[in-house]
């Protein structure tokens, strides 16, 4: 049951995190083939996020109620996603239509994910799953993304929509693992000692590290999703740039594992300490993206540190919180919240074609996240 449970909430993040995992290879198609600019290409990225950040709120409100049937919420979500998929390329020469459908689709992704954060929360010793769990999106652009210049080739744009769809198609036949209907947990009791000024400074710890979460996502989906559009700015190929970016999702992976294997044994606070702050160095390291090794090498250590921190963000709002599976779908908000404001804000401060601004951003933005949790430790008085 254990296993079946995991399959299932790891396709469920693979199918639901499709259009992320592969934003950076869209993004740059629809630059290609539909002429869009970079304002509207950072708009188009957010307008998912909106979505899925929105079902994520609903979810939190409705979806730990006992009874809630989850299963088929998993299949609905699926069969919509999937339905939405296949009708996206007919809205490519209609804008408005275009970003509803896109937003349609944020919404079913972010009920997806939701599923799959309720059902993870109700695994015990669920820590190296929450590594894993996190680290699928990058699985998908790890073996995706250096197909996508070849498929643009050959059948197109649309054909990249057709594939998110058809990985819909092939979660249907895994769902049934989950769980059919949630199980209200009660919260665990508070210790004798506890006061009600604990409780709350217990909160406005969790309040702080959720937000120093989303200024990390807003920093790090602001530029990700335009890796592929810096390197071929800087005057790389497709293929050559779509190669360094599939790499670095592959280093992603690395993180993933290096997760799995550290988050039993290094402290969740000094860890995203420091890797928030190299995260900062890492990325100015962009600044010159015209020296392909570099830009490679930039791509790969900045996608290793994705997938490296997050899980320790959960783990340590897991340690501090008296409901997991609510303060998951917390967290998870806040992920979509950054990956819905992050694209749009470097969309704005791109001009034409010069990400420096857009690149020190991000890099102190790193810097304020690791401030946010410096605080959160001093502030609330809890051991990481």
């Amino acid at each position: 049951m254990y296993f079946g449970l995991s399959v299932a909430i790891l396709a469920a993040g693979i199918a639901g995190n499709a259009d992320i995992a592969l934003s950076p290879l869209l993004l740059s198609g629809m630059a290609q083939f539909l002429h869009f600019d970079d304002r509207l290409l950072g708009e188009l990225a957010s307008t998912s996020s909106v979505g899925s950040a929105l079902a994520t709120v609903a979810a939190l409100f409705f979806m730990h109620r006992k009874g809630w049937p989850l299963r088929l919420t998993a299949i609905v979500c699926l069969c919509a996603y999937a339905a939405i998929n296949l009708a996206i390329p007919s809205f490519f020469d209609n804008p408005a239509l275009l970003v509803a459908a896109i937003f349609l689709g944020g919404l079913c992704s972010g009920l997806l994910w939701s599923v799959a954060v309720t059902a993870q929360a109700t695994v015990h010793g669920n820590e190296r799953l929450i590594a894993i769990f996190y680290g699928t999106p990058y699985l998908t652009g790890l073996v995706f993304q250096p197909l996508m210049p070849l498929v643009f080739a050959r059948w197109g744009l649309p054909a990249a929509y057709f594939g998110i769809a058809g990985a819909c198609v092939l979660s249907l036949l895994v769902v049934r693992y989950f769980p059919s209907r949630t199980v209200e947990t009660a919260a665990p009791e508070a210790a004798s000692g506890a006061t009600e000024r604990g409780r709350h400074v217990s909160f406005v710890g969790i309040a702080i590290v959720l937000l120093a979460l989303f200024v990390q996502y807003c920093a790090n989906s602001g530029i990700w999703v335009y890796f592929d559009r810096i390197g071929r700015l800087a005057g790389h190929a497709p293929q050559a740039s779509a190669n360094a970016v599939a790499l670095g999702v592959g280093m992603a992976l690395v993180g993933t594992m290096l997760a799995t294997m550290l988050t039993v044994r290094l402290r969740p606070l000094p860890t995203i300490l420091i890797i928030s702050a190299a995260m900062a160095v890492v990325t100015l390291g962009l600044l010159e993206a015209g020296q392909y090794l570099l830009f490679a090498g930039s791509i790969s250590l900045f996608n290793v540190m994705i997938t490296f921190i997050t899980p320790f963000f959960f783990i340590l709002l897991n340690r501090i919180s008296a409901s997991p599976g609510r303060v998951a779908l917390a967290a998870n908000i806040c992920m979509m919240g950054g990956f819905a404001l992050g694209p749009a804000l470097v969309g704005r401060i791109v001009e034409g074609g010069d990400f420096t601004v857009a690149i020190l951003a991000t890099a102190v933005a790193f810097l304020v996240s690791a401030a946010l949790v410096m605080l959160s430790a001093v502030g609330a008085r809890f051991r990481a």
